[in-house]
């Protein structure tokens, strides 16, 4: 013990700038995808956050000994970013001050956890003291809860897809994104996993909710890149007989590295948004088709199976009675996607 101390101690950081870029660089190498078959891991966002939660922790006590960390000091970096302001000249919202000062303890916990032991445990006991924003008592931005996509709204966007998809030079894209949209609709599933979806994570089984009922097929997909990879979590995605047959038309027209759709998270939001800007409909996100798919889950088979068929770990805004219950959620897809 008094050896991994001693060496803790001898590669001790002498900064609080030298200690964010060390545990920056933990995180480049812990926030990874398991590997795949080919051993290759993908890192994740965490990383870049973490990045970007730390600048403020940098401005304002970046000099300063880690050891001297202080409830003081954070409150200081609160402070910082209350200041701040965006492009468009408003403040950070609440809950991303809130996440920068928990992201800030995070870097601390680990600094303070064998074997790096650079930093008394009392530090982190005293940034613990300082509390979030609470809503409503600080001058940061409050931000709207995200409203589910007007199903008039999401019907407009195909319509002008369709009359996108006589023009010879944007056929081609206007039908891609008009299928892609489709089945969204029909799956609810997170944008990310819709346009990173491959031929060969597609599979139709054989399904029996109980020993009365007569086996059916059914379409599943299982990505392997998902949000909740990293903690072990296996994300299956059941696909109505509508979805199923979006996909198996799409198909023959699935890339050579058998990816079915050309766009990533970023290319298939702005290529919604360049639409509806031309056709004068009201603006709406892909990520909006995820809380339309949840609603009408909800109203049809309650929270629970809104819980199995969104792949929540938890749900947020009650406490969890019972885990998810897979057989309801695929009688739902049967009869309500």
């Amino acid at each position: 013990m008094r050896t991994n101390e001693t060496s803790g101690a001898a590669s001790r950081p002498s900064t609080i700038n030298e200690l964010c870029d060390r545990y920056l660089g933990h995180a480049e190498q812990y926030y990874c995808s398991p590997p795949d078959a080919n051993g290759a891991r993908r890192p994740t966002g965490e990383a870049k956050n973490l990045r970007s939660a730390l600048r403020g922790l940098r401005a304002v006590a970046g000099d300063m000994p880690p050891g001297s960390m202080s409830a003081e000091d954070l409150c200081a970096v609160q402070d910082w970013l209350l200041k701040r302001r965006l492009a468009d000249g408003q403040p950070l919202s609440r809950e991303y001050i809130n996440k920068c000062c928990m992201m800030v303890r995070r870097c601390f916990r680990w600094a303070t956890k064998p074997p790096q032991r650079w930093v008394p445990a009392s530090v982190l006991e005293d940034l613990r003291l300082v509390e979030p924003l609470a809503y409503g008592r600080s001058s940061a931005r409050e931000t709207e809860d995200v409203q589910e996509a007007a199903e008039g709204d999401f019907l407009a966007t195909l319509k002008a897809l369709g009359e996108l998809s006589e023009e010879p030079r944007r056929a081609s894209q206007a039908l891609c994104l008009s299928v892609m949209l489709d089945l969204h609709w029909h799956t609810g599933m997170r944008p990310g996993e819709l346009v990173s979806m491959k031929r060969n994570e597609l599979r139709v089984e054989n399904m029996q909710l109980t020993l009365f009922d007569p086996a059916f097929e059914m379409m599943i997909y299982r990505p392997t890149q998902h949000k909740g990879r990293h903690r072990g979590f296996d994300r299956r995605i059941y696909l109505s007989d509508t979805a199923r047959g979006i996909v198996e038309t799409w198909l023959p027209r699935a890339r050579w590295d058998g990816r079915l759709f050309p766009y990533t998270t970023s290319s298939y939001r702005q290529a919604v948004r360049r639409i509806n800007r031309e056709f004068n409909i009201p603006s709406w996100t892909p990520n909006q088709i995820r809380h339309s798919f949840a609603k009408r889950m909800r109203a049809a088979a309650g929270l629970d199976v809104v819980q199995a068929v969104m792949g929540h770990r938890h749900r947020s805004t009650s406490e969890i009675y019972a885990p998810p219950d897979q057989a309801s959620a695929i009688e739902a897809i049967r009869r309500y996607a």
